[in-house]
This record gives C-alpha cells, sequence and structure tokens, in this order.
C-alpha cells in the first residue's frame, strides 16, 4: 500500500495502483507510510497518525510542522524553524530533537 496527497486529502492505494479509500481530514499537505501507520501533515501544521486500516490513532505534533516522514522505525517531523523531532512511532513520544 501507499499514500498519495491530492486535492488537500490523503489517499490510499493498493499495490497495483488501485485506489482503496481516504484516510484522515481534509487540509492534509503530505503523507507517508510504513508497513502498519501512516502520517499526515496538515496545512495548520498539525501531524496525525493513522493506522494502515484508516483509523485515526494520535497527534504527533500540535502545530509548526513541514513534513513528517518515517526513518525506519520512527517518525521524523521537520519544524518551521528547521529543527527536526525525532518521534517514537509507537506513541509519539520526543526521541530528540536536531537542531
Amino acid at each position: 500500500m501507499f499514500v498519495r496527497v491530492k486535492n488537500r486529502k490523503t489517499w490510499l492505494y493498493h499495490d497495483d495502483g488501485r485506489q482503496a479509500y481516504i484516510v484522515g481530514e481534509s487540509g492534509a499537505v503530505d503523507a507517508s507510510n510504513s508497513e502498519k501507520l501512516i502520517v499526515i501533515t496538515y496545512e495548520n501544521g498539525k501531524v496525525k497518525s493513522y493506522s494502515i486500516e484508516g483509523a485515526y490513532k494520535m497527534i504527533i505534533v500540535s502545530s509548526n510542522a513541514i513534513r513528517a516522514s518515517f526513518q525506519g522505525g520512527d517518525i521524523h517531523v521537520m519544524l518551521e524553524d528547521g529543527t527536526i523531532e525525532v518521534r517514537r512511532s509507537d506513541n509519539g513520544g520526543l526521541i530528540r530533537k536536531i537542531h
């Protein structure tokens, strides 16, 4: 499965390219997925996490995010000031900040 942001909505696709369903709310600017999770960055700077089935899990960052992506088992969130926060994918906890 893979995700794509189209018309400010996050679409989940099967590996063969067939469209599966919409995940999350409208206002998405970026999305990334792992085997089990999807993280979506919204226009208001929030980053939210969803299961691969589309169920809402938690807010990873509540504001100032530009982009979030998976790096191994962690989520890297780039903030407006250039700082990168490395967060746990299971609970969103902050591991470290890279300035």
